[in-house]
C-alpha cells in the first residue's frame, strides 16, 4: 500500500513539470503577407504630363490608370494611344480624363472591360475610338456625353449598351456591326440619328423616349431607302402613346419605320371608295381615298400601255385613265399599315 501512495505523487509531479516546462515556449509570431508591387507600364506621355501619347506595354492585360502615379493625372487619351493591342482586357479611365482621341482602342481585340470617366468635360465619343473591340460587351456611356461620333463602336462585340441621358447626336454608322445587339433605347435628349447607326446589328426592340420625333438621316440607294435601324431584323419600335401618329404618319423621316411603331396600336384602315373601273380608251375615272397618305401600286410593267394610274398630290384621289384596251390588275397598298387593296382595270375601244 506504501508503495503504491508513492507512486501517485511522482507521476503527479512528473506531469507537472511536463505542463510548467510547455508553458515556457514562445509562441511564434507571424511574418506579414508581403504586399505584391503595383504593375509597372510602359507609356509615353505629353511634355505636360497631361495627354498619355502612346501605350507601348504589350504584356499588360490590365490597367488602371488611378493605381499610376503619372497615369491617374491625365487628362487626355491621343488617337490610336491604344491601338492595336491585344492583350489588354481590362481598363479603368481616371475620372481626370476629359478627352479620348480618334481610334484610341480601335482593334483591342481582348478588351472586355472599359470605365470610362465621370466628367462633365468628357463630351464626346470619338470617331472609331472602341472600332473592332471584338471582346467587348457591354458598355456603359457616361451622362456627361452628348455625341457619339462616326464608326465609334463598329463592329465590336456588343449585346449591351447604356445610353446617357443627355445625349444629343448618334451619328453614322456608330454602332453598326455589332452583331449581338437586340434592342436599345433610345434617350429623350437625342435629337439626331445618323445613317446606318445601328444597321448590320440584330437590332429587333427599339425604344425611344421622345415625344418629338428625332431627326433620322436617310438615303436612298437602288436597293432603296437606308436608315439608322435595319429592316431586316426589326421587329417594333415603342415610341410614347401619344406620339404614335407623329411618328408613323407626320414625320417624314420615320414613315419608313412606320410600320414597327407602336405595334399595339390600330393603324389608320385603307379605305378605297371603288376598286373595279371599266373604261374606254382615253377615258378617266377616279375614286376616293384615305388611310395614312403614303401609299404604294405594284402592277406589271407589261399593263403600263393599258392605263395610266396615279394620285393626286395630296394623296386624296386615285385616278385611272384609258391608254389601250386590255384589262389586269394591280395592288394598291398603304405603305405604313401594309395593307392592300385590288383593283381591277378593264379598258374597252
Amino acid at each position: 500500500m506504501k508503495r503504491i501512495f508513492l507512486l501517485i505523487p511522482l507521476t503527479l509531479i512528473a506531469f507537472a513539470l511536463s505542463c510548467s516546462k510547455g508553458s515556457d515556449t514562445p509562441t511564434p509570431t507571424p511574418l506579414p503577407t508581403p504586399t505584391p508591387p503595383a504593375p509597372t507600364f510602359t507609356y509615353t506621355l505629353s511634355n505636360s504630363g497631361r495627354e498619355l501619347v502612346k501605350f507601348t506595354s504589350t504584356s499588360t492585360t490590365v490597367v488602371n490608370f488611378t493605381t499610376d502615379s503619372q497615369l491617374k493625372k491625365v487628362e487626355s487619351i491621343a488617337d490610336e494611344a491604344f491601338k492595336d493591342n491585344t492583350t489588354i482586357t481590362k481598363i479603368i479611365l481616371p475620372n481626370t480624363v476629359e478627352s479620348i482621341g480618334q481610334g484610341a482602342f480601335k482593334g483591342c481585340t481582348s478588351l472586355s472591360h472599359i470605365t470610362l470617366p465621370e466628367n462633365a468635360a468628357f463630351k464626346k465619343i470619338n470617331v472609331r475610338t472602341f472600332e473592332e473591340c471584338r471582346s467587348l460587351q457591354k458598355i456603359s456611356i457616361p451622362n456627361s456625353v452628348a455625341e457619339i461620333d462616326m464608326y465609334a463602336f463598329a463592329d465590336a462585340a456588343l449585346s449591351e449598351v447604356k445610353l446617357p441621358d443627355n445625349l444629343i447626336y448618334i451619328k453614322e454608322q456608330a454602332f453598326a456591326g455589332n452583331k449581338n445587339l437586340k434592342e436599345i433605347t433610345i434617350p429623350k435628349s437625342v435629337g439626331q440619328i445618323g445613317t446606318g447607326a445601328f444597321i448590320d446589328t440584330e437590332l429587333a426592340t427599339v425604344k425611344v423616349l421622345a415625344t418629338y420625333p428625332p431627326r433620322l438621316n436617310i438615303v436612298n440607294t437602288a436597293q432603296g431607302s437606308v436608315g439608322p435601324f435595319p429592316i431586316k431584323t426589326l421587329k417594333e419600335i415603342t415610341v410614347p402613346k401619344i406620339a404614335t401618329d407623329d411618328y408613323r404618319y407626320e414625320d417624314a423621316f420615320w414613315s419608313l419605320y412606320g410600320y414597327y411603331i407602336n405595334r399595339n396600336v390600330p393603324f389608320k384602315p385603307l379605305v378605297i371608295d371603288k376598286t373595279t373601273f371599266t373604261i374606254k380608251v382615253g377615258e378617266q375615272e377616279a375614286a376616293s381615298i384615305s388611310g395614312s397618305n403614303k401609299y404604294g401600286l405594284k402592277r406589271d410593267k407589261a399593263t403600263e400601255e393599258i392605263a395610266y394610274i396615279a394620285i393626286t398630290p395630296d394623296n386624296k384621289i386615285l385616278g385611272v385613265r384609258g391608254l389601250k384596251a386590255g384589262s389586269f390588275q394591280a395592288t394598291f397598298y398603304d405603305r405604313i399599315s401594309r395593307e392592300e387593296k385590288i383593283l381591277t382595270i378593264t379598258i374597252t375601244p
